[in-house]
């Protein structure tokens, strides 16, 4: 089979680049067009050809592609593929757009209505997905995310220290939604020694950078490191951190969780929504409903507890995941020949 991934490429974690080593080690041919890229990439002016014709178009994040083409041009290269024989299969990390700019719902939408198969992964996260993306296709499969390390379970990591200095990490592009500055200003007012707080990533709002680099300036105990940072980068400063802060209103699968989770960091966040295979991760501090003030507080009462250390969390390895893929990949493409006028059919995959 000839897949296309979206995004082709990611620079700042692996998780890509693994779906595309394990997927051609099953037999499938990955394409590369310059479609659409995760990473300091420009887009093109106008989307590439794209040839051969994928029979698999695997979406894993439809915002980037209107990031690069706007909700209607995006919707365009969708079609388009369609049109040439190739069927949408989607990986939905996120239930709904981060940020509801105008349009974004209905583009989801459509999207989803152009989808033949979908990945979730877990039972929990399939049922709140489908409670606010109604037009998702009933063909389904279901795994955790794979393993980076691919042995078939988190890296581990040294807990977190029971004395001396604990630092805790926001990273990834800092957009509204992650609230890193509203973070921040309460790190900052509860800031004393023996607790840093490390802010990493390329800032999206430069009112937000703004602040940030104020934070920095005032709070003796708050490093900011704005850019973007590529995949080495991006691991070697979650891996020199104590802790992972994700102080966002609403947590899916972000991929800072899921590469905390791989580098085996505890997490401070709310309960995450939709993916209840973490809830069982003692490695995972909640706060619900979220409060900055009360989760700064909660971190610090509990950072140097040595309890907060990664469980043994079992994530299926790369291997199984694309033997998993590349036949649901099949039972998408033997429906489609199946179903005619884009209708649907019942079935899973798990």
């Amino acid at each position: 089979m000839k897949i296309l991934q979206i995004p082709e490429i990611c620079s700042w974690n692996t998780y890509i680049e693994l779906a595309e080593q394990h997927l051609a080690a099953n037999g499938n041919v990955v394409l590369r067009p310059g479609l659409c890229r995760d990473g300091a990439w420009e887009p093109p002016t106008h989307p590439p050809t794209v040839e051969p014709t994928p029979d698999i178009v695997h979406v894993h994040w439809p915002e980037m592609l209107a990031d690069w083409y706007g909700f209607d041009g995006a919707v365009a290269v969708l079609r388009d593929l369609r049109r040439g024989g190739a069927q949408l299969v989607q990986t939905v990390h996120d239930l709904h757009p981060h940020e509801m700019r105008i349009g974004a719902r209905e583009y989801f939408h459509e999207v989803d209505a152009m989808t033949s198969g979908v990945h979730f992964f877990s039972e929990e996260h399939e049922r709140q997905a489908r409670a606010v993306r109604p037009y998702l296709p009933t063909l389904s499969t279901r795994f955790l995310h794979p393993a980076f390390a691919d042995e078939g379970g988190a890296d581990r990591s040294s807990p977190p220290k029971s004395e001396g200095e604990v630092t805790i990490g926001c990273f990834g592009r800092i957009r509204p939604y992650k609230r890193y500055a509203e973070f921040g200003r309460a790190f900052a007012d509860a800031a004393v020694d023996g607790y840093r707080l490390l802010i990493a990533g390329a800032p999206l709002d430069d009112g937000i950078h703004q602040e940030m680099l104020r934070l920095a300036r005032t709070c003796p105990h708050i490093t900011y490191e704005p850019g973007f940072h590529d995949g080495p980068r991006f691991s070697s400063l979650i891996e020199g951190v104590d802790w992972v802060a994700l102080p966002y209103r609403e947590v899916y699968s972000s991929g800072v969780l899921v590469q905390a989770l791989q580098a085996g960091k505890p997490v401070l966040a709310p309960k995450p929504i939709g993916v209840d295979a973490y809830e069982l991760w003692p490695g995972l501090l909640t706060v619900s409903p979220w409060s900055d003030n009360v989760a700064v507080r909660r971190w610090m009462d509990e950072a140097h507890d040595p309890k907060w250390r990664n469980s043994d969390v079992i994530l299926p390895s790369w291997e199984a995941a694309a033997r998993q893929l590349t036949a649901f990949y099949r039972d998408t493409l033997n429906l489609s020949h199946l179903v005619s006028g884009g209708g649907r059919s019942a079935g899973s995959h798990s």
